[in-house]
C-alpha cells in the first residue's frame, strides 16, 4: 500500500523512541489513511521524503475504537498495529 508519512513512535510526554509510525493510503477504501504502529521497528531512518515508498506489513491487526470526546461526542475510527513492516521504492496503486 502506498505510504504518506512515517515518523518516530514516542512514548507520551517522553522522548522514549517506541518505534515506528508508518501512514498509508488505502485507494479501495476512497483513499482513507491509516496509521500504523510498529513497535521496535527502525523504518523512520528510511523515511527521506525523496522517493515515495509502498508497505508490506506482517501481522497486522486493525480494531475499531469508539470512545467519547471533550464535549461529550462520539469519537470514532480505526487503531492499528504490526509485528515488522517492509518498505520498498515507488509502485503504481491508482
Amino acid at each position: 500500500v502506498p505510504v504518506t508519512a512515517i515518523r518516530t513512535w514516542k512514548k507520551r510526554d517522553s522522548e522514549e523512541i517506541l518505534g515506528t509510525v508508518v501512514t498509508v493510503v488505502i485507494p479501495a477504501r476512497n483513499f482513507s489513511t491509516l496509521s500504523v504502529k510498529i513497535p521496535n521497528s527502525k523504518a523512520y531512518e528510511k523515511a527521506s521524503g525523496e522517493v515515495g515508498l509502498s508497505a508490506k506489513f506482517t501481522g497486522l491487526s486493525v480494531r475499531p475504537y469508539a470512545m467519547k470526546g471533550t464535549n461529550g461526542e462520539l469519537v470514532s475510527g480505526w487503531t492499528a498495529t504490526a509485528e515488522s513492516v517492509e518498505l520498498s521504492e515507488g509502485g503504481d496503486f491508482l
